[in-house]
């Protein structure tokens, strides 16, 4: 198995193992729209650094570290076009999405920037393909991210994720994560290097 940096031709294989792995609100807005997103974390390579793990020319999984978790939200409030708003409020509506969940997340984004405060990295997304996982691949990709984070002299390293996501509750734990706060559906942790 490889773990290498992301190469532009790989963002479509992200958004598709995002909206394929990851059921939140950014997967409900479709593949066009998180492809719109990879895009732009990958074109700020100052702020994103993004690992992939492949095997026989399969592509198993991802991680994207943001260095400024305030410009990655705002990239993510970005791709949102009238086209989005509007997939949005119907998947509301039909009760695809909870309006709840929405506006948690938005309250959690201000309230975690007050907690952290500044000069930190975050993991913004990590996958794996289904089939893979529990093989080790995510743990590859995270101490990948962590030499990199090494290289910035940076010493917090913070991933939040819902409450109600125990795959990655466990993950985060059995890597010796510390939990730090639970607050609007979301848990935080802290990794200190």
């Amino acid at each position: 198995m490889q773990i290498k940096k992301v190469k532009f031709r790989d963002v479509e294989k992200m958004a598709k193992l995002h909206l394929e792995t990851l059921p939140d609100i950014s997967s409900s807005i479709g593949l066009s729209a998180v492809t719109k997103l990879y895009k732009l974390i990958f074109n700020t390579p100052k702020i994103h650094s993004c690992f992939s793990a492949w095997e026989d020319g399969e592509f198993l999984g991802f991680v994207v570290i943001s260095k400024n978790m305030d410009l990655t939200h705002k990239l993510f409030h970005e791709i949102f076009s009238i086209k989005n708003v509007i997939v949005l409020s119907f998947m509301i509506i039909t009760f695809k999405v909870s309006f709840l969940r929405i506006v948690n997340r938005i309250f959690f984004e201000k309230k975690l920037t007050k907690i952290i405060g500044k000069n930190y990295c975050c993991i913004s997304t990590i996958c794996v393909n289904e089939k893979y996982q529990r093989k080790g691949i995510g743990k590859l990709l995270l101490i990948e991210a962590l030499k990199d984070i090494q290289k910035l002299k940076n010493k917090r390293l913070y991933v939040y994720t819902r409450f109600d996501n125990k795959k990655a509750l466990n993950f985060y734990n059995k890597f010796g994560f510390k939990k730090i706060g639970v607050f609007y559906s979301g848990v935080v942790f802290k990794y200190s290097l």
